[in-house]
């Protein structure tokens, strides 16, 4: 296989190709530093997902465990995946999160997934 001819992995794209936007809210902050210990990234803006940053199953609980333990003991571990941004997750928990938010996130998600699984496709075609 020959990985140079390979796309760059989403996970490389932080923040869904939006720029770094700092955390606003003392939630936001918590939420931000928690994703950033467990990812091991410098940092984490408010836009970015937790998925495109490389994040999977087992981070996820991770960073849940240390969600409840600071922030909310009764936070649903479901509650992570449908809110996969640092500022969509932070509205959940502040009781403002627009339900309409969920479904788009993840639609953007699943054409992004979507896109990057053609490319590959017709790369993988070229040779």
């Amino acid at each position: 296989m020959d990985r140079k001819a390979l796309p760059a992995p989403l996970a490389s794209l932080p923040g869904d190709g939006h720029s770094y936007a700092a955390p606003r809210t003392p939630t936001e902050n918590a939420i931000a530093q928690i994703w950033s210990a467990v990812l091991g990234m410098e940092r984490v803006g408010i836009n970015d997902n937790f998925f495109d940053l490389g994040g999977y199953s087992l981070l996820l609980l991770r960073a849940h465990s240390r969600l409840r333990a600071s922030l909310q003991p009764d936070l649903p571990f479901v509650a992570l995946m449908q809110y996969p941004t640092v500022r969509t997750l932070a509205s959940y928990l502040s009781g403002t999160a627009e339900q309409s938010v969920v479904p788009a996130a993840a639609a953007d998600r699943a054409r992004k997934q979507r896109e990057a699984i053609a490319q590959a496709r017709s790369i993988r075609g070229q040779r």
